[in-house]
């Protein structure tokens, strides 16, 4: 179980820096359609996915077994 959040957080390291390099490349491109907001809303999207999976791995240890 926590073998997994170590390349979990990986894998979100290199799609983050994924999109910084899209944006980076296409920004002046897409300068009318507002690329600012579209990448940040895809941004918080990876940023919240991580968070879920984090909260998952540890939220089974946490939780107390009553019978």
């Amino acid at each position: 179980m926590y073998t997994v959040l170590p390349h979990a957080n990986s894998s979100f390291s290199v799609a983050l820096y994924g999109l910084v390099l899209f944006y980076d490349l296409t920004k002046d491109e897409l300068a009318g359609r507002r690329p600012l907001a579209k990448f940040l809303s895809i941004k918080l999207i990876v940023f919240f996915t991580f968070y879920q999976s984090v909260m998952v791995c540890s939220a089974p240890s946490s939780l107390p077994v009553s019978r």
